[in-house]
Formats: structure tokens, C-alpha cells, sequence
């Protein structure tokens, strides 16, 4: 037996409507569906921002995709994730992950090395001088970040590919330390 014609006529039929907390759960359930499925069918791997470097392109708690890629495909005005150690403008970092866009490639000694800068940055990163030597990028010598310390591009590439915020659950339990 069916719902009565008085409470399908009064919009009570028995059904419930879903809350807002209830659907932001479900929405994270797709999300890491989604992550899961693209990671396994692409290799992608998702990265949360931490910083303000990249500031307008990405901010703190924004997800990005990367992706492996042939380094010689990598371009100028593309964001790279890269691994870095040592001295950042006075911080010093051990094995960070930092996510800045290529303004500049170029080999030293027959290796590929990109000089980064985050968009929000005055300067480049200050790179590997003694795996990369210096160049003069743009007016400014700078050094570069060799191939091989290079993560992963991100999906996008000059205008990347963000899902906003939902890193920000990430940030709470595990704040970074250092911003570069």
C-alpha cells in the first residue's frame, strides 16, 4: 500500500530531504571517488597549497592536480611541483614541496634545469647554483631547479586546474611551519 492521497498532497510523503551537512559529506565522498579513480587511470596525484606565494593562481587550501610528465615537455609559464632543500630566502627547508611556475629553462652541462618564481614572488626561487650553475634570466642571475628534482607538472599547466578550499581540512590538522 502507497502513501495516502493527503500526504502526497501536502508534500509529506514520507521521503526526507537531505541536509547541509549530509550533502557536504557526500560531496567528499565524490571528491575522493573522483581523486581515487584519477589517480589510478592517469597516475594523477593531488597536492594542497599551502602559502601565498602563487597568489592570485592558487591560495592556501586550494587542491591541484600533478601529473608526470618528459621533462623536455615541460614549457615557460608552466606550474611545476618541486622537491627543495636548503636555503629559501632565509628559511631553510628540507625536502619541501613547492609548487611555482617556470620562467625560464635552460641546460648546464647537458642537464635541464628550470628557474620557478611564485606569482606573488619578487624573485625566482634561488634554485641548485652548484647542480645548475647561474644564468641570466630575464635581467637577474639567477640558478635553476634540475629535472630530476622536478614532481610532477600541474594538470593545467599555465592556468591550472583547482579545486578551491578543500585542502583547507588538510591545512588545519597539519599546518605547515614555513610559507615560501
Amino acid at each position: 500500500m502507497g502513501p495516502s492521497l493527503a500526504s502526497v498532497m501536502s508534500g509529506k510523503s514520507g521521503s526526507r530531504s537531505i541536509s547541509p551537512s549530509g550533502l557536504a559529506v557526500v560531496a567528499i565522498v565524490v571528491i575522493v571517488a573522483l581523486f581515487l579513480y584519477l589517480h589510478v587511470a592517469y597516475g594523477l596525484q593531488a597536492v594542497v597549497v599551502d602559502g601565498i606565494s602563487m597568489l592570485p593562481t592558487l591560495q592556501s587550501g586550494d587542491v591541484v592536480f600533478i601529473v608526470h610528465v618528459n621533462p623536455t615537455d615541460i614549457n615557460v609559464g608552466d606550474v611545476i611541483v618541486y622537491r627543495f632543500t636548503g636555503n629559501f630566502y632565509g628559511i631553510y627547508l628540507s625536502n619541501a614541496l613547492i609548487i611555482h611556475r617556470v620562467i625560464y629553462k635552460y641546460y648546464y652541462n647537458g642537464v635541464l634545469c628550470f628557474v620557478t618564481k611564485g606569482d606573488n614572488n619578487p624573485l625566482p626561487d634561488p634554485g641548485y647554483p652548484s647542480l645548475c650553475g647561474t644564468v641570466d634570466a630575464n635581467g637577474t642571475e639567477v640558478s635553476g631547479i634540475p629535472y630530476y628534482y622536478v614532481y610532477g607538472v600541474v594538470v593545467g599547466g599555465s592556468q591550472p586546474l583547482v579545486i578551491p578550499y578543500v585542502g583547507g581540512l588538510s591545512l588545519m590538522f597539519n599546518p605547515s611551519s614555513v610559507q615560501p
